[in-house]
């Protein structure tokens, strides 16, 4: 592995996903949301960052192939679940949003996680 063939931007966008990855958790965690949960959201942050890291590093075999080919759908079922769960169940949750805030929120979602799905999916499809 050299480290000069690291992507940098990439690498920089990771460790902010990171740190946003443990606040959602503690937010997870504030919304008195079932430890379960808290924990299944946890551990799938933990797969999407590690999958990150490995994409970026280029630390690549067939078993982690065969492993991101059954995790990375979870990753969407895990993004949409939130989702719903956090407007049904949310802090907000309760409070009348506009349906173009709300849609434009979810749009920001899918923009801060597009980064994370594509490097996840090339780990497991390429």
């Amino acid at each position: 592995m050299e480290l000069k063939n690291i992507n940098i931007l990439a690498l920089l966008y990771t460790l902010i996903f990171l740190y946003l990855s443990y606040l959602f958790i503690i937010s997870d965690h504030r919304n008195n949301y079932s430890l379960y949960i808290v924990i299944y959201f946890a551990v799938n942050y933990i797969l999407l960052n590690l999958g990150n890291f490995v994409y970026i590093f280029k630390y690549s075999n067939r078993m982690i192939k065969r492993v991101w080919k059954i995790v990375y759908p979870l990753f969407i079922i895990n993004l949409v679940a939130s989702i719903m769960l956090d407007r049904n169940y949310g802090e907000y949750a309760r409070r009348e949003i506009d349906f173009a805030l709300y849609v434009f929120a979810i749009l920001i979602i899918g923009f801060l996680f597009l980064p994370s799905f594509v490097m996840n999916y090339k780990l497991a499809y390429k």
